[in-house]
């Protein structure tokens, strides 16, 4: 009843809420003793059901050792990469900051780095209707890399060529960071389409009200599915951490 509207749930911290006086889904639960832990775990399905452990998490659902990091800010899920390398060379310089987002389908990348990666993909030409670069189906995309915490995070060039349902046209599953890639702010209403307008600003570029550290803001990746359904992905709400670990195969 206290809320401005209904329909989203976030899974991020109250820090970022339209409702800051409002309890988190998690907070909520362990705080009626519902859940002991504030620990949420993904397993994407490719091309099977998926599955939200609330919580904890499923060992059932990965292998070997789980790789943990720091968040940068408990705020948006925000970590520290150490790189990101496109064809075997760095796509990026200095620091470079990630957010993982299982609301969001694709990635979205600073317009430089992804522009780097771009250029070695032949004749792309920018779709603006879609944010994303039309590429040559006949291609070799490609893997592309993320080095965090001194770990690499490979997605197999394969996965990042998306063809339309005709087969003619394929796209580079990943645009640059900016408003168009969340076509769905046009069904918002008023008052949530002018925050989250203010929230991707914030990370595409400087903004002194952003919860984006300055360091890392227009340098920041915006981590979706693509990029978590690869991995089994634990989401540590009390010690503020993230972990990925292998998917049990």
């Amino acid at each position: 009843k206290n809320a401005k509207f209904d329909g989203i749930l976030g899974l991020a911290f109250p820090s970022i809420s339209r409702n800051p006086g409002v309890d988190t889904l998690f907070s909520s639960l362990k705080k009626k003793s519902i859940i002991e832990e504030c620990v949420f775990a993904f397993y994407l399905g490719d091309h099977a059901d998926g599955e939200l452990a609330i919580g904890g998490y499923n060992n059932d659902r990965m292998q070997g050792d789980i790789y943990w990091v720091d968040l940068v800010q408990p705020s948006y899920w925000l970590i520290s990469m150490d790189q990101v390398n496109f064809e075997d060379a760095a796509i990026t310089t200095g620091r470079t900051a990630g957010i993982m987002d299982s609301g969001t389908s694709l990635m979205y990348g600073p317009q430089a780095q992804v522009m780097n990666a771009v250029q070695s993909l032949g004749s792309a030409q920018y779709a603006p209707q879609f944010n994303l670069f039309n590429i040559q189906c006949n291609i070799t995309v490609p893997d592309l890399e993320f080095e965090i915490g001194g770990e690499a995070y490979n997605i197999p060039g394969k996965d990042l060529m998306i063809k339309d349902d005709s087969g003619k046209y394929c796209f580079f599953a990943v645009g640059i960071m900016q408003l168009g890639a969340h076509g769905e702010v046009d069904m918002l209403d008023e008052e949530l389409h002018d925050q989250v307008v203010e929230d991707i600003n914030n990370i595409a570029g400087p903004s002194p009200t952003s919860p984006i550290p300055m360091e890392y803001q227009g340098n920041t990746w915006l981590m979706g599915d693509l990029f978590l359904r690869r991995w089994y992905t634990i989401w540590d709400c009390d010690n503020k951490k993230f972990g990925l670990a292998e998917l049990k195969k």
